[in-house]
């Protein structure tokens, strides 16, 4: 009989959060044979976190219908393939929700679905696994942000849909406040962008965006979002969300601080994954409620 793999501490810590952030069912016997095994107090304390996601996870009423649903499931999980949930209050709220490059918004893109559904939204989630952060579009929706805007109209319209928030988070977070100011949008939150791609930019940029990825996007939507915020006809309310413990984070946030309709959500003891933070304090859902970010009735 082949043995089971032996894994690090380490390695068995990253492997019971993979776990709670997908929502599996495995995930509170791994975090209690963990509890058993490591005596560490930090380790216990991060245990402690991830015990209380998924809780938070646990307690989300979309969240066993969505995960039951194998068709759905595995267009959640495909890199490329757009998903569009309908919220069953049938209101015309959509959540326009961009998946970072890993797939995810930290927690799976199921989960992330059943939160927006706990809020009443219809969702659409789009995908760039790229490292260009849909710069350049997503394949056969549009070759750049202003394509993919004219995109998500053309859909709201085909679904009846007639208010639309975006989210988007690390990686996809640029984009997600990019877009808002092309088209009519009612709210944007974004957890942990960036703010100012901009040539000369006195920002920390992502190391993945070298200078010959630069080269192939349209010079247009490298900027720094601040300047062009403060030219917009219509404005947009958003919310930034970010960690005090990420500096980076913080820079990029208050970047935007000036603005008007601009909010700023400082997480205490947190670095860059604000999501799965928020989400175990019990504070996600009424982030995106206090923002603008709820369409429950």
């Amino acid at each position: 009989m082949a043995r089971a793999p032996v894994l690090s501490p380490r390695d068995a810590v990253m492997t019971a959060t993979q776990l709670v952030n997908h929502g599996l069912a495995e995930a509170p016997e791994m975090i209690a044979r963990l509890r058993r095994q490591l005596s560490n107090i930090a380790v216990q304390e991060y245990l402690d976190q991830i015990e209380n996601r998924f809780r938070a996870i646990a307690a989300l009423r979309h969240r066993d219908g969505i995960m039951m649903d194998r068709q759905l499931m595995h267009r959640l999980y495909h890199p490329e393939e757009p998903v569009f949930v309908r919220n069953p209050s049938g209101n015309g709220s959509l959540m326009l929700a961009l998946a970072t490059k890993f797939n995810n918004f930290q927690v799976s893109n199921a989960i992330f679905s059943a939160v927006l559904l706990e809020l009443g939204y219809s969702v659409l989630i789009l995908k760039d696994c790229t490292d260009f952060g849909y710069l350049k579009g997503v394949p056969a929706l549009g070759t750049d942000p202003e394509a993919l805007a004219r995109w998500v109209e053309g859909f709201m319209a085909r679904q009846g849909l007639d208010q639309l928030h975006i989210a988007g988070f690390s990686s996809s977070g640029f984009a997600a406040l990019l877009i808002s100011a092309m088209l009519h949008c009612d709210g944007c939150i974004c957890f942990s962008p960036l703010t100012d791609l901009g040539p000369g930019s006195g920002l920390p940029q992502p190391g993945y965006l070298t200078q010959a990825l630069r080269q192939q996007i349209d010079g247009r939507f490298l900027c720094n979002l601040a300047t062009r915020f403060e030219t917009e006809r219509q404005i947009t309310p958003r919310t930034i969300v970010f960690g005090d413990q990420s500096a980076a984070d913080g820079r990029h946030a208050r970047n935007l601080q000036h603005l008007p309709e601009l909010r700023l959500i400082e997480v205490e003891n947190c670095g860059h994954q604000t999501p799965g933070a928020l989400l175990e304090r019990g504070q996600l859902l009424d982030v995106l409620r206090q923002t603008g970010g709820s369409a429950a009735m």
